[in-house]
Formats: structure tokens, sequence, C-alpha cells
């Protein structure tokens, strides 16, 4: 007869009988101190169950049982060195033990001699080639050695036993991912996922490889899932916030991106975008008080006063950017639109030039430029920004578009005059 044993490394059980705790070990017959040995065994007493288990060896020295069993309590009790002599001394004996080469293997894998540990999990395969979990300790053994199209394999080999375990599915996919072949890895995560794996990882896996293939909706999708299964977790929580923040749901960017520390720059942003002005001024100051030397920090400073309509106050900010990033196209041309409005056209004009430096087929910058120098009464650049205008304009806005030529016509008149 065959019974598990509770507390088993790997499938560790044990040949019984039957149970009887009567008795000592002194003359008591080998058959006796066998089943003593179980008893103590199933009780936890690792160092009764040895004395027994060795009585019985020193007069049965090949009793396949007792070495077994003995190994098993040399094993519990933390001899682990003394079961694997004991484990390899049975095996010389019948190297058909499957129990005993899964176990052996284990207890190298734990001494981190994990080579050797392939190796008695091998022999177990090759025992017992219709056992799923002893085929899957292989292919992880496999896995975590780095032979990757080996340990694919005998993934596969895995699902093909028993194809309605999610786990075989989940490792492959955590394999082909790791190897840079998301396709594969997306494949096999989805049935993981579709077997019904309570695995978080599988579904932080399927997120993150549909964000890289910008497939944001479906990447949502399977961060709810993770955080179904992972409640507050940190990180998921962060890659939701960022997805709903990359959808234009800011709102429900904000509600997973408030409590957590080290998202305020994107938070910031959320708020800004979400049409909370103030809240991301708050945000940006202090930011910028941690890190002044971050020309995205004051950048977004001077888009929070610009949308609370404190124009003015968002000059200061943008010098700060420029300063710092003299090639932020985006900050010259608010800093022109601003004093375009202040009607400080001489500055409009130095820092729309600019921007037309770094972005020089952009329409509206030659517009407001042409407008500016229209203003300061310089003509010729008028009329040159303006015509450069009607070249790069796509046609969005008829009617500025023939406001523009009636003006360019009316410039190259006075300038014909001239």
């Amino acid at each position: 007869m065959m019974k598990r044993l509770r507390r088993s490394p790997y499938l560790i059980l044990v040949l019984l009988t039957a149970v009887s705790t009567a008795g000592g070990t002194q003359d008591a017959p080998p058959d006796e101190l066998y089943r003593q040995g179980v008893a103590f065994l199933e009780d936890d007493d690792w160092e009764s169950a040895i004395s027994r288990f060795e009585a019985v060896l020193q007069a049965e020295p090949e009793h396949i049982p007792s070495l077994f069993n003995l190994a098993v309590a040399r094993a519990a009790s933390g001899e682990g060195r003394r079961a694997m002599d004991t484990y390899r001394r049975l095996l010389g004996l019948d190297d058909s033990v499957f129990e005993a080469r899964m176990n052996l293997a284990l207890l190298l894998d734990k001494e981190g001699r994990a080579v050797e540990a392939l190796e008695q999990a091998a022999a177990g395969v090759r025992l017992r080639p219709g056992d799923a979990l002893a085929a899957l300790y292989r292919a992880e053994l496999l896995d975590r050695l780095g032979r990757i199209e080996e340990a694919a394999g005998a993934y596969r080999d895995v699902i093909d036993l028993d194809p309605a375990r999610p786990v075989p599915h989940e490792r492959l996919g955590a394999l082909y991912r790791r190897a840079g072949r998301d396709d594969q890895a997306y494949e096999s995560l989805l049935e993981a996922a579709r077997l019904g794996s309570g695995e978080v990882s599988v579904h932080v896996f399927l997120g993150d490889i549909a964000v890289e293939r910008e497939a944001l909706e479906e990447a949502r999708d399977h961060y709810r899932r993770a955080l179904e299964r992972a409640g507050e977790d940190r990180d998921v929580r962060l890659r939701m916030g960022l997805v709903l923040s990359d959808l234009g749901d800011y709102a429900g960017a904000i509600a997973y991106l408030e409590e957590l520390e080290g998202t305020r720059p994107v938070l910031a942003e959320a708020y800004l975008l979400s049409g909370r002005p103030d809240a991301a001024r708050e945000a940006y100051q202090s930011l910028v008080r941690e890190e002044p030397d971050e020309p995205d920090h004051w950048y977004g400073l001077a888009r929070s006063y610009y949308d609370m309509q404190m124009i003015r106050d968002a000059l200061e900010p943008l010098a700060r950017v420029v300063r710092l990033d003299p090639g932020r196209e985006s900050a010259w041309g608010m800093m022109g639109a601003i004093y375009h409005q202040l009607e400080d056209f001489e500055s409009a004009v130095t820092a729309l030039d600019r921007r037309i430096d770094l972005l020089p087929d952009d329409a509206q910058s030659h517009f407001m430029l042409a407008v500016a120098f229209d203003n300061l009464q310089n003509f010729e650049p008028a009329l040159l920004h303006y015509n450069k205008f009607l070249e790069l304009d796509d046609g969005s806005n008829d009617a500025r578009t023939f406001q523009v030529q009636q003006r360019a016509e009316s410039l190259q008149k006075v300038l014909d005059q001239d």
C-alpha cells in the first residue's frame, strides 16, 4: 500500500504496510522496526524515524522502503546531504524508483546544483513519461539554466500531456517574453488566461505587450484583470494610470495615480489635460522645487499658468525652459504667442523667429510672425512670412487664408510703390 506524506518536497511517497507504535528497538524484528519508523515519520518525529530505519538497514542493507523513508526523514530533519547520499545508495540498488529520482533532483536543486538536478529529473521523466508534474519540473530547470529552445520544447511537451493546465502556458509565455519573442509570448499567455490563470504576472505581461503594440484599450483590459487579482499592487496601478492617461481618460488616470509615490510628473500632466490646471500648478511647483534643472517641470508649470489665463506668470517658467533646453521649440512658440497677446510684438518676433529656426515648416508660426512684423510696420519681412504661410497652409481655415491673401496683396502694392 502507498500513502502520500503531507510534507512533500515533490512527490514523497511512503511505502506502508501497517502502522504500529508498540515496542522499542531492542530485539524487534525488521518489519516491526519498519512499521514504527513509518509511524514516527507520519508524526514528524524525524530522529525516532531515522533510528528505526537505520536499525532495519543494519539487518537488511538492501531494504528499499527503509532506504527511501530514511532519505525522506533525513531531508525533513535538515540533513540534506546525507539524504542525497541515501537516495544515491537506493538508486544504486534499484535505479527505477521514480520518486527517489525526483526527490534527489529537488535536493540537488536546493543546493544550487541545477545541472545535476536536471540529470535526475530527466531520468525521472524517462521512467514515467506521462507524469506532467515531473515534465514541468524538468522544463523549469532547463528554463533556469538558460537553455531556451530545450525549455520551450519541454514546456510544449507538458502542454501535450495536460493541455488544460495553465501553468506550462504561463511558464512558456514568460520564457518567450524574456527571449524577446513577444508574439509567441502573447499567444501562450493569452491561452493561460483563457484557461483561468490566477497569476497576476500573466495579465501584466499581456498588458505590457499590448502597450508595446500600441493596443492601449487591450492593455487597459489586461491591467484591469491584473488589478482584480493584485488589489493595490503599486506597479500595476502605475501601469493602468499611464495607459488611461495615454487613452485620454485623465480622470481615470488620476484615480489610479494620486495615491502613488513617484508619479507626480504623470499625475501633474493628467491634472493639466483633465482641465484641472490649478492642481497641475501645485504639482509642478513642487516638482520644480525638487528638480530645478528639469525643463519638463518648468514647461508644465508654464502650461498650467497659461490654462489658468495667467499668461504673464507663464513667461518666467518659459524663460527657464529655454535656458535649460534652447531647442524646446514648443516653449519658444508659447512664449511668442503670449507676447503676441500682450502686444509686445518685438519680443514676439524674437521668440517666434527662434521657433521657426527650429521648426521651419510650421505655418502657424509664420502667420504669427508675419502679424507681429506687420504690427511693427516692418512690411518686407511681414510679406515674406505671409507668403510662407500661404505656401505651407493646409486650407483648414479658409477665412484666415483669404485674409492673409488680401493682406499680402496690400503689402506687395505698398512695397512696389516704394
